[in-house]
């Protein structure tokens, strides 16, 4: 059964966040889980009817909202024809409904380290010098900017942090799935530019939990050429954060891994 449902009013003219790296990194804490189905449905789910689709996409938005965080890892880039590089990466933001700020700090093997700072309020995308935005003058980021790199060492961007696709008009519920073992189910997004990459986006939600899985990107052809999966899943002090998250280019033969090593909320 396929059915469309429009996103929350105060999603639509956003261009994202995330997160992760998160977005990026873009799973919430695990802390409270959302199931609303008992067993034996989270073995095998069934399609979701309409106003249950409706509850776990909407939920999956809202967990995005988590305050202030910091999260600490390792970031390691698998080139197609090259050694892999290993990085530090410290991520930590403010996510508010209607404001989020996000700072990725990156310190490679030679000990060069690189930080850049993403606020999105008022429907729009800036770029700021500290983690405190008061104190600098934003550079607003347009939506052709989205997919230059965010650092010239790798080939992460914009668009891979900031998850546009998240603020298209509408998503398909497409079915259940299974992943990592757990009772998921997948939503189709499609490109209000269909001549921009990706045309289409496959979403695959946690039931349990309403977290992101995996998000699967094809292009016109409805061939997948992207994909961002997680690994698995983790409890770092009281709050539970995805371990591992992976985003790979099957063209360019070439992975970007995160590997999740603390996760904190602030007050």
């Amino acid at each position: 059964m396929r059915n469309t449902f429009s996103l929350p009013l105060f999603y639509r003219g956003r261009f994202f966040c995330v997160l992760l790296l998160a977005t990026l990194i873009a799973v919430p804490p695990l802390g409270a889980q959302f199931k609303f189905r008992e067993p034996p449905n989270r073995q095998n789910p069934d399609a979701l009817e309409e106003r249950e689709g409706d509850r776990v996409w909407e939920q999956f938005l809202v967990n995005r909202h988590i305050g202030s965080f910091q999260l600490e890892g390792v970031l390691v880039y698998r080139p197609g024809r090259a050694p892999s590089r290993t990085y530090k990466l410290q991520l930590s933001g403010n996510w508010q409904n209607g404001s989020e700020l996000t700072r990725v700090a990156l310190t490679g093997e030679d000990g060069q380290h690189e930080d850049k700072s993403v606020l999105l309020e008022g429907g729009r995308t800036f770029l700021v010098n500290d983690q405190d935005s008061r104190c600098t003058e934003p550079v607003a980021v347009e939506s052709g900017q989205l997919d230059e790199p965010i650092f010239e060492s790798l080939p992460f961007t914009w668009a891979d942090l900031l998850m546009p696709f998240l603020n298209w008009d509408n998503a398909n519920y497409e079915g259940p799935d299974r992943y990592l073992g757990r009772p998921a189910h997948r939503f189709s997004l499609l490109n209000p530019e269909p001549q921009s990459f990706p045309v289409r986006v496959v979403v695959t939600v946690d039931e349990d939990y309403a977290a992101l899985l995996k998000a699967d990107f094809h292009d016109g052809d409805d061939v997948r050429v992207k994909r961002l999966r997680i690994g698995g899943f983790k409890q770092f002090d009281n709050e539970w954060m995805f371990s591992e998250l992976t985003w790979s280019n099957r063209p360019q033969r070439e992975s970007v891994t995160l590997r999740v090593r603390s996760f904190k909320l602030l007050p």
